[in-house]
């Protein structure tokens, strides 16, 4: 069975937007190869046109430069990356996406691929508070349950984001 055969078996029924790609890290990015259906909620993007193409398709002129450098050394690096981003829509409107991207090991302990957890996340106009993630949640708190329950497991979004 292959990575994208075992996420699609967990994913395909989740409402947060779960993305694998390759490792290829050229120019034009690493590709995707999985997308389940909350990709089109999120983005707009239908998930069969998002397969084959870079993640960069998600991100324009207020996508941080500094946040896609810091993602894409600790990618290359083999290490996790959690942030918020800016990304756009198919339509060109911009949303505040909160990413969670883990690398996936092989039995040898090679990257085999990238898997993104991906949630739209409003700011809030509170203090944050350290130790929890007070300053972000997501727009739609059926997706922060979620996070607590069917991910729990894989520990998606633990990390607070003061």
């Amino acid at each position: 069975m292959t990575v994208v055969e075992h996420v699609s078996r967990f994913a395909e029924d989740l409402n947060t937007t779960v993305l694998v790609t390759d490792t290829d890290f050229s120019a034009a990015g690493p590709k995707i190869l999985y997308a389940n259906p909350a990709v089109e909620a999120l983005t707009g993007h239908p998930r069969e046109s998002v397969i084959g193409r870079s993640p960069k398709i998600l991100q324009g002129k207020a996508t941080s430069p500094f946040t896609r450098k810091a993602m894409s050394a600790a990618l290359r690096a083999g290490r996790p990356f959690h942030t918020c981003v800016t990304n756009y829509r198919a339509d060109g409107s911009p949303y505040l996406c909160e990413l969670d991207i883990r690398p996936l090991r092989n039995a040898d302990g090679e990257i085999e691929a990238y898997i993104s957890f991906e949630r739209e996340v409003e700011r809030r106009r509170v203090r944050a508070r350290p130790g929890e993630n007070a300053r972000y949640r997501p727009v739609d708190p059926g997706l922060e349950d979620e996070g607590r329950n069917q991910l729990a497991g894989l520990e998606v979004f633990s990390t607070p984001l003061d």
